[in-house]
C-alpha cells in the first residue's frame, strides 16, 4: 500500500443484496457526487460494494460511502484502516455509519449490530 498521494476519488454507492437499490435511489447519490468532485475536477472510480476496494484506493485520496447493505468485511476493512492510517480520507454517509440489521426474537424490532468497519 502507498501512501495516498494522487488527487482521485472512489466512490461506492450500493444496496444489498448486491445489485439492489436497498430502498434508496443509488443511482442518484452516485450521479450526485460524480458532478460535485466533476465541479472541483476531481476524477472518480466507482463500485457498488466493498470488493476490489484496495485496488480503487490504491492511488485515491478519498473514499466516499453511501451504501445501504454493503459493509466491509474483515480483510476488506484492515487495508481501508491502513489506508487511512497513510493519509486516506473517508466520507461515510447514509448506512456506512448505520450497521448490519440483526434480527430480534419473535415480536421484537429488528436491531442494529456494528461491525469491525465502525470502529474504523
Amino acid at each position: 500500500m502507498s501512501p495516498a498521494t494522487a488527487r482521485r476519488a472512489h466512490i461506492i454507492t450500493g444496496g444489498f443484496p448486491p445489485g439492489a437499490m436497498g430502498g434508496h435511489d443509488m443511482d442518484y447519490a452516485r450521479l450526485r457526487l460524480l458532478e460535485l468532485l466533476e465541479e472541483e475536477e476531481i476524477p472518480a472510480t466507482v463500485g457498488n460494494d466493498f470488493r476490489g476496494v484496495g485496488r480503487w484506493l490504491e492511488g485515491s485520496q478519498l473514499l466516499i460511502t453511501y451504501v445501504a447493505g454493503p459493509y466491509l468485511d474483515d480483510v476488506q476493512n484492515q487495508y481501508v484502516r491502513g489506508w487511512l492510517e497513510q493519509g486516506g480520507r473517508w466520507l461515510g454517509l447514509h448506512g456506512t455509519a448505520g450497521g448490519k440489521a440483526a434480527r430480534g426474537a419473535k415480536g421484537e424490532r429488528r436491531r442494529m449490530v456494528k461491525a469491525g468497519h465502525h470502529e474504523t
